[in-house]
């Protein structure tokens, strides 16, 4: 059973849209790697791109296994990174998300990224971070003063999101 939904977070349906605050929980916002990082795979033009987000999360590969990660959300793009020496193991830009599922019986959520493979995830923070994908989904539509609509969240029953992930 899936609900599909234009801007929707968690279990019960909710999305906290006015998700402004910076939720920099790893400290991570000025430390010389993380600049380094955004030096190198960011994007400064027209606006810098800031930390919006910072948390250890667990990916769940295409073979199932689970790792260790840290995400890092901007304001134009997510970063999947390694937790020991913070490597940029992947960088995907806002624009480029299809839509989000997320599980109402588990902290799995899954991003959908247009024309590439998906990136699973599981953790404790999972509605907060749909919320702030959502929410940078749209700010990001309203600077490009392009028609992106909004970023679709498919709730899903099972816990396990595999069969909704390809890898």
């Amino acid at each position: 059973m899936s609900d599909e939904r234009g801007a929707s977070s968690g279990a019960d349906g909710k999305v906290d849209a006015d998700a402004k605050t910076v939720d920099d929980s790893l400290g991570l916002i000025g430390k010389p790697r993380i600049v380094a990082i955004l030096e190198k795979y960011g994007q400064s033009f027209p606006d810098t791109e800031d930390v919006v987000l910072s948390g250890n999360v667990i990916k769940i590969n295409r073979r199932g296994k689970s790792q260790q990660r840290v995400l890092l959300l901007t304001s134009r793009a997510v970063y999947n990174l390694t937790p020991d020496k913070l490597q940029c193991k992947r960088r995907i830009p806002i624009a480029a998300l299809k839509m989000l599922s997320a599980s109402t019986a588990s902290e799995e959520f899954v991003l959908h990224v247009k024309g590439e493979y998906d990136y699973r995830y599981r953790s404790a923070r999972k509605q907060r971070i749909v919320a702030l994908l959502c929410d940078m989904y749209a700010k990001l539509a309203v600077g490009l003063y392009t028609d992106y609509g909004r970023l679709v969240v498919r709730f899903r029953g099972e816990a396990n999101l595999e069969a909704c992930t390809i890898t």
